[in-house]
């Protein structure tokens, strides 16, 4: 068994503090390879000793040994076998090869839709297509996300708007004017404001319809989510990755179209027209 399978397996046996550790790991798993025991404490915010405590659990027996059998697991999860170097915990980040954050990258993408739930993706775009306005929320690196999806859906012909979560003016504006038929999809990452939270339970009491794309499935927002997409953002060492997210939400305008070719293809011609006159008006 590998080490994300017996962190797995032993997981409800754990103590709270210890599923705190697990949790990270397992959805931090190439960023954990390259801290250092006080790196990854601080990020935790638990003492060093917690970290071994958790360790000593594990087959690997040690921190180091943890670090080394993470290594080995996504060397075989990507099917690389580029050396990973002895990574005690010092390399720099100018020592960070293109491989491996190419590698990272490619996890990310595999293990998304490896375990991409299809009855919730389907589920994310009925909502999509019958919704009023579509109001995405997001904040921090999650900003371009939503972006993306905004630009997506107007090309699409459907009424999407962006709103930054901790634009709370904004936020109380979009919430006041909304209306029954109009959904709010939450994209939930790790740099999000904590507002998110506040914001999904709100929406669930006053009967809205939200949905979130997250990269944890302990994600507090996705609880009152009509559906999830849970998609894998691990660091490269440089920053989170929103190459799955993105991955993420083409998909979801891909299937759309594809379930209406026709109608996408007119949908092109008059963006074409207009396009056309704007740039060579008589």
């Amino acid at each position: 068994m590998d080490i994300i399978g017996e962190i797995r397996a032993g997981y409800d046996a754990l103590s709270k503090k210890h599923k705190h550790i697990a949790n990270y790991v397992l959805d931090n798993t190439s960023t954990v390879c390259f801290l250092t025991l006080k790196e990854l404490s601080v990020k935790l915010g638990i003492t060093e000793s917690t970290v071994l405590s958790f360790c000593t659990k594990l087959s690997c027996g040690n921190y180091v040994g943890l670090k080394k059998a993470l290594q080995e697991y996504v060397q075989h999860l990507n099917g690389y076998e580029e050396n990973f170097g002895s990574s005690t915990g010092e390399q720099s980040l100018i020592n960070q090869s293109y491989d491996t954050i190419m590698s990272v990258d490619r996890g990310n993408l595999n293990r998304t839709f490896e375990h991409l739930d299809r009855e919730e993706l389907m589920a994310f775009i009925s909502a999509i297509k019958n919704a009023g306005i579509v109001y995405i929320v997001g904040s921090g690196t999650s900003s371009a996300v939503a972006l993306y999806f905004q630009i997506r859906m107007q090309q699409l012909g459907f009424r999407g708007t962006v709103i930054n979560s901790p634009d709370n003016k904004a936020l109380l504006y979009r919430i006041a004017n909304s209306e029954k038929n109009d959904i709010f999809v939450m994209l939930d990452f790790a740099d999000n404001s904590s507002q998110n939270e506040a914001l999904s339970e709100y929406l669930h009491k006053t009967d809205f319809s939200m949905y979130c794309i997250t990269n944890r499935a302990s994600s507090p927002v996705a609880r009152f989510a009509k559906a999830v997409l849970i998609c894998s953002t691990d660091q490269n060492e440089l920053f989170d990755s929103m190459t799955a997210p993105i991955a993420i939400v083409n998909l979801i305008f891909s299937a759309i179209i594809l379930e209406n070719l026709e109608g996408y293809a007119v949908r092109m011609e008059d963006l074409g027209r207009i396009e056309s006159f704007l740039l060579n008006p008589l």
